[in-house]
């Protein structure tokens, strides 16, 4: 669904928008991936990070595996913003406290499903892009399901 998305992200913004899509080994897809989780983060590199850019940009998707986790990153060379300010707790009527909310909600998604063991890192500055990365177990359950990938 993310191909899907950023070719037609591609179409809407001409050449201005490159991409690319880096899987550290094919099969990694055969690991079960949360359904919105990095097509929102997709979504905020290009509404957020490239549209008030001028001349357009790139985004990046990277996904691996190491010992005992799972990495997705999601990057782009865009405006960036402060993420020392970013706020990801939700309140108890399930509403983010900032306009961060599909960040907020992607931190409340791997906590229900995960605990302690899914988190979410960022890393951006104005002026100087977004890089978020998704940490989180690997489908150990022997059941492996398709990804949003």
């Amino acid at each position: 669904y993310v191909r899907y998305y950023l070719e037609l992200q591609k179409e809407r913004f001409a050449d201005s928008l490159s991409y690319s899509i880096d899987l550290e080994d094919p099969s990694i897809l055969d690991y079960y991936l949360p359904k919105l989780t990095i097509q929102p983060l997709v979504e905020n590199s290009i509404v957020h990070g490239l549209e008030p850019k001028r001349g357009g940009g790139s985004v990046y998707v990277g996904i691996w595996e190491d010992e005992d986790a799972l990495y997705i990153r999601v990057s782009d060379d865009g405006v960036g913003f402060d993420a020392s300010g970013v706020d990801l707790e939700i309140s108890a009527e399930g509403e983010s406290r900032h306009n961060h909310i599909a960040l907020a909600n992607i931190v409340r998604r791997l906590q229900l499903l995960y605990g302690e063991r899914g988190e979410l890192k960022i890393v951006s500055a104005p002026g100087k892009g977004a890089e978020i990365t998704v940490i989180l177990p690997p489908d150990s359950g022997g059941q492996r399901r398709g990804s949003d990938a």
